[in-house]
């Protein structure tokens, strides 16, 4: 249940950083919000390799 809740205030926080505070439209800000998610989950990852391969 905490994993649904933290990306539902990450959705809404980006979302709404990117509307009202850039003032972009609302589809560029749908974009926004798809790039810095991907960028976002791909540094996790790029994390988790990164540890696993350094406690090998």
């Amino acid at each position: 249940m905490k994993p649904i809740i933290s990306f539902g205030i990450y959705f809404c926080a980006m979302f709404l950083m990117s509307y009202y505070f850039v003032e972009m439209s609302f589809i560029k800000s749908i974009q926004f919000f798809s790039i810095i998610t991907v960028i976002h989950i791909a540094m996790g990852l790029i994390d988790k390799f990164y540890k696993g391969k350094q406690s090998t």
